[in-house]
């Protein structure tokens, strides 16, 4: 699992494998799903973080960040 974490964009991505991405959905206007060809989530983007989760959590998610 990877995380990267724009914060002059306000983004987070969160990479679960190294499969290809086949499709992405959006799921909300601010959270899109990529998806294998298999269906499985390979990564998770949240856009306008500051509005989707709270600092606590952002700071959480930043913090394993390498």
């Amino acid at each position: 699992m990877k995380i990267i974490y724009d914060k002059e964009a306000e983004a987070l991505y969160i990479r679960l494998t190294d499969k290809e991405i086949e499709y992405t959905e959006e799921l909300t206007p601010n959270i899109i799903v990529d998806y294998s060809k298999d269906g499985k989530p390979v990564g998770i983007e949240v856009l306008n973080i500051k509005r989707e989760l709270s600092p606590s959590s952002i700071k959480e998610l930043t913090s394993i960040i390498p």
